[in-house]
């Protein structure tokens, strides 16, 4: 059986799914998709959908972050 969330695998579109099934479920005002890969276009479609409760970072958005905190360039 291979594990689902070994690094590199893609995100899909019922990963962010289950995700926002719990943000409503647990009345959350948002929640974070965070992942060191990358999110299937249909993951990312469904992020889209639902901008307002949802939001997804991958790896590239993560280095950007880290990158930020770094030289204390804004958004950080």
């Amino acid at each position: 059986m291979v594990d689902p969330f070994w690094p590199g695998k893609p995100v899909r579109v019922n990963d962010v799914r289950l995700l926002h099934f719990q943000v409503i479920k647990q009345d959350a005002t948002r929640g974070l998709l965070v992942t060191d890969s990358r999110f299937t276009r249909n993951a990312l479609q469904e992020i889209q959908a639902s901008k307002y409760r949802m939001e997804g970072a991958d790896g590239e958005r993560i280095r950007q972050w880290l990158e930020a905190l770094r030289t204390g360039a804004p958004g950080a």
